[in-house]
């Protein structure tokens, strides 16, 4: 029996975007190895009082906190000393490290896992021995690439090698280092090289749980009627990768697929806020802009084909995964796919220029049988290398 302790950022359950499936892919492969306790901090979904499967879970809200104003002097020199904490109150550091060294001592962990803390490591893990860094990302390469901001100069450079400089020191803290892709794992090489050589424990779906999108059981979403033909992309659209891949749907892909198939209209399923997507959204009636819901499935099953054209971004997808578990066929660009382990044209379509990804959305969108078997080519793999049974095959020799 070996008891975790998983520290994360974002609350785990319900699982409604990237970051929270993942770390509940964590809770449930983690509990077949034995106890897990959860220690997070963010804003819940809901009133759940407990995770399933979690035998203790502590939860701070950062709404319980009040906001203090940080002077320019501070905020600069949080280029270096960033907070330990994702809450934007620096007095509390004290308070929440004895929160932290309070669970540990209830759930006297064989293992801790740190999942996606940007980098800071709270002092109340410092000199664990039995530490384990989850790097959703190698969020260094993500703040070079401008997926987090679009800032530029000598300004953006120090922000950049700062970052950088924070995630080498964290990941060279570690026992062990979890990436989900041999992408970033040579990133992690390359960044941090007296680092444990990094473990790919690569981003996984239940999937079961999607079975029901395909075989009629599942209930159509509510207010949306079936019929024509449909695109779906699922994304948290306040990150900008998928920001912009949305507005290339909506502004360049959408209406040259029109040309062809004019009744065709796209979902775009997930968290949004004021921004020039939701503008663009409201100019064109045939997309349809959900904001957060609580399933995504109901949404999977109304749609023929996922498109996914993104450009910048690190990691995997866990959208290509759960369209591969609900039999939905996939077409990527080369950035969107990097990390699976797909064959062109097999259980995937990938095309970068968007006129070919017009091209190949035609193509399928007329082609039933070129669906069909594209769908279910990614409903093999997804099983045998993505699911949680995989996961926990290669779990043991991934920790310390």
């Amino acid at each position: 029996m070996r008891r975790t302790l998983l520290v994360c950022r974002d609350v785990p359950y319900p699982p409604r975007s990237g970051a929270p499936l993942r770390l509940w892919q964590h809770v449930n492969v983690l509990a077949r190895e034995g106890p897990v306790h959860v220690f997070s901090i963010g804003e819940r979904h809901g009133g759940e009082a407990s995770i399933p499967g979690v035998e203790r879970w502590t939860h701070v809200d950062p709404r319980d906190f009040p906001v203090r104003r940080v002077s320019g002097p501070l905020r600069a020199q949080m280029l270096f000393r960033p907070r330990q904490y994702p809450i934007p109150n620096d007095g509390i550091d004290r308070e929440l490290n004895a929160r932290l060294r309070a669970c540990i001592e209830v759930a006297k962990p064989d293992v801790i896992v740190l999942s996606n803390w940007n980098t800071s490591l709270p002092a109340a893990l410092a000199g664990a021995p039995n530490l384990v860094v989850d790097a959703h990302n190698v969020e260094s390469e993500l703040h070079a690439s401008g997926a987090f901001a679009s800032s530029s100069g000598r300004l953006a450079r120090l922000r950049d090698w700062a970052f950088r400089r924070r995630e080498r020191a964290l990941f060279e803290r570690a026992a062990r280092v979890w990436v989900t892709s041999d992408a970033d794992a040579a990133a992690v090489r390359e960044l941090a090289p007296r680092a444990p050589r990094p473990n790919v424990v690569p981003n996984a779906i239940d999937v079961d749980a999607y079975s029901s999108v395909r075989n009629g059981s599942l209930l159509r979403a509510t207010g949306i009627a079936a019929g024509p033909p449909t695109l779906v992309y699922v994304g948290f659209f306040p990150y900008l990768p998928n920001t912009y891949a949305a507005l290339e749907l909506i502004d360049d892909i959408l209406p040259r697929v029109a040309e062809h198939l004019p009744d065709v209209r796209l979902l775009l399923v997930g968290k949004n806020v004021e921004t020039p997507l939701t503008r663009a959204a409201a100019r064109d009636s045939r997309v349809i802009l959900t904001g957060e819901v609580a399933d995504v499935r109901p949404y999977l099953a109304l749609a023929d084909l996922t498109v996914i054209p993104l450009r910048i971004g690190g990691g995997t997808r866990m959208k290509i995964l759960e369209a591969f578990a609900a039999g939905l066929p996939v077409i990527s660009t080369t950035k969107g796919a990097e990390g699976i382990a797909t064959t062109q044209n097999s259980e995937i379509a990938v095309a970068d220029d968007p006129g070919a990804i017009v091209q190949t959305i035609v193509r399928l969108l007329r082609d039933e049988p070129a669906r069909l078997q594209q769908a279910a080519a990614a409903r093999c793999l997804v099983r045998e290398r993505y699911s949680w049974d995989a996961v926990a095959r290669m779990l043991p020799d991934a920790l310390p």
